[in-house]
This record gives C-alpha cells, sequence and structure tokens, in this order.
C-alpha cells in the first residue's frame, strides 16, 4: 500500500510542473525541449511529442526554417547547434562542410578544430574531445613515459 501512494504523490507532482518557454509539455507532464517535438523519437515515453495533430503542421521537409535538417536518420535541430563542434545529429551532417577554426599563434589546433594551449598536449589529458592532443602520432607516448618514470 505504501507504494501506491508513494506513486500517487509523484504523479501528482510530476503534473504540476511548468516547463520553461524553450520546452514542451508532454500528457505526462515532462519537460523535453521545443527542438524534441515531432523529431520521430518518442522523447516524452507517451507519444505526445510525435502526435499527427501536432506534427501536421511541420513543413514539407519536416524542419522549420530556424532548424537544421539531419542528413541520414532525419530529424531536425536548432539551427544554432550546426558548426558548434559538437554533433547532434545522429549521422554528424551538423558538423560537415563547417569553417575550420584559425587558432591563435602558439596554440595547437586539435583535429575538430578546438584550439588549446600547447602545453596540454600530451598530458595524459583529453582536452581535445576527440583525443588528438594524445595522439600516437605526437609522439605522446614517449613524452607520457618519461612523465611517469620521473614522477616514480
Amino acid at each position: 500500500m505504501m507504494c501506491s501512494a508513494h506513486a500517487f504523490i509523484v504523479l501528482s507532482y510530476i503534473g504540476n510542473v511548468t516547463c520553461s518557454a524553450h520546452e514542451f509539455r508532454c500528457k505526462s507532464g515532462r519537460c523535453v525541449p521545443q527542438s524534441a517535438i515531432c523529431d520521430t523519437d518518442n522523447d516524452c515515453h507517451d507519444g505526445s511529442d510525435e502526435t499527427f495533430e501536432l506534427c501536421a503542421s511541420r513543413p514539407p521537409n519536416g524542419c522549420h526554417a530556424d532548424e537544421f535538417s539531419c542528413g541520414v536518420g532525419g530529424g531536425c535541430i536548432p539551427a544554432k547547434w550546426k558548426c558548434d563542434k559538437h554533433e547532434d545529429c545522429e549521422d554528424g551532417s551538423d558538423e560537415a562542410g563547417c569553417p575550420k577554426v584559425t587558432c591563435p599563434p602558439s596554440f595547437f589546433r586539435c583535429d575538430n578544430g578546438r584550439c588549446i594551449w600547447p602545453k596540454w598536449k600530451c598530458d595524459g589529458d583529453n582536452d581535445c574531445g576527440d583525443n588528438s592532443d594524445e595522439s600516437a602520432a605526437l609522439n605522446c607516448r614517449k613524452e607520457t613515459l618519461d612523465l611517469i618514470l620521473y614522477l616514480i
């Protein structure tokens, strides 16, 4: 009996949640990002973000003017997520064809375009996010090994 009462309290609480202006309120009371509406994923877990009534107003290509249409797998993401150095589309199409970032002189340019301090290269930490600052091509293995041996 305690479980049932507890579940009722939780459901009542979820029902009273207020979503922000950038979120969609699911029938269950859950809040999901506006970009999750009609993206063919059941983000609400109750299907309320993918209903025909809601999605019938989508443009023919499936994305609104302020959204980017992903390639393989479809879906729409906010246009501002294109070329942000983070793959948001399943196929990475939001990062394809983006302009190369020019790093300031003396900085190390990662394979993904990020710029890091040169002293962060070969330090054993994935500072680039793609591990290109720890690549064997940079002879990091030897430098890291020397550092470990020095510390011992």
